[in-house]
């Protein structure tokens, strides 16, 4: 969506669009997940089945990327309609598991689902807005890397740094997820239990764990910063722009969304002096990175 906004600007009008699709049904998928979180914890052999409808779509995904790119010829107009299918798909299979085979956790429609549904509609929408302004945060600073007067080099390079981003987040989410989980539920028992002490371990032994994952996802991408590019264009230039902006991308993964805590450190902050440092100073794409960074700081 960011494409045509980046093609106002005469010099960004080639400007390739790296961006990652998102759709409708990858938001019900994400509801679903709130919707069986809890059962999911009580009930940690289900877990396999979920596994399970995860794989069959990775390769139902796999194969129809290949149909609709490399047969049909639909580029990215293909990847988006392979993922409103895998991420419909998905989120109907699970639902379909918990309809079928669950029994004592689902007992049908009701409309007791609707009684307190303002106080949900107010949670959700101060949760939406809150994401919402993290994810604008970052795109904007992809629009005015389209108005650097090297706009194509600047954009395509952190579409790019923005997908290694969005991967270290989605994979690495799934870990943290699980380590969250189980702090949530140790603290609670050792709470209970009259047991602060050790409810303080557990929580500094998860710091830890997840210190340790965001260490190795920078330093994995210190160690590939002049080859990760390679899987997105074979543009020489491209590839050492992306060089170039490893080293804070690799900082900026170790950071990650724990500094997510304030927006005005981000639109305050943040933005103006990436906008400075960026145009005012001509330090370029490299600063304006840097200028995100500071917000999270």
């Amino acid at each position: 969506m960011e494409t045509p906004l980046l093609k106002i600007n005469a010099e960004a009008a080639a400007a390739t669009d790296y961006a990652p699709v998102r759709s409708f049904g990858e938001a019900m998928e994400v509801s679903r997940k709130e919707a069986v979180k809890l059962w999911r914890i009580a009930a940690p052999s289900k877990v396999l089945m979920i596994t399970l409808i995860a794989f069959v779509a990775l390769v139902i995904q796999t194969w129809l990327l290949y149909l609709f790119i490399n047969v049909f010829g639909w580029g990215t107009t293909g990847a988006a309609v392979t993922c409103d299918i895998t991420n419909w798909g998905v989120a109907i299979g699970k639902v379909g598991y918990v309809m079928v085979c669950c029994k004592e956790e689902w007992n049908g429609f009701s409309l007791l689902a609707f009684r307190d549904i303002w106080d949900f509609a107010k949670l959700s929408l101060a949760s939406c807005m809150m994401v919402c302004l993290g994810l604008w945060y970052s795109m904007s600073i992809s629009l005015l890397a389209g108005l650097l007067p090297n706009a194509v080099i600047d954009v395509g390079s952190f579409s790019i740094c923005m997908n290694f981003w969005n991967w270290e987040v989605m994979l690495l989410l799934m870990l943290l997820l699980g380590i969250n989980a189980a702090i949530s539920t140790r603290d609670s028992n050792e709470l209970g239990m009259g047991r602060p002490r050790a409810a303080k371990y557990s929580v500094c032994v998860a710091v830890l764990q997840a210190l340790i994952v965001g260490v190795l996802a920078m330093v994995a991408i210190f160690i590939s910063r002049d080859y990760s590019a390679m899987i997105f264009t074979s543009s020489g230039e491209m590839q050492l722009a992306v060089a170039r902006l490893a080293y804070l991308l690799g900082v900026t993964m170790l950071l990650n969304y724990q500094c997510y805590t304030s927006l005005n450190s981000y639109y305050l902050v943040g933005l103006p002096l990436a906008i400075f440092l960026g145009f005012k100073a001509n330090l370029g794409a490299v600063v304006l990175w840097g200028g995100m960074m500071s917000g999270k700081i």
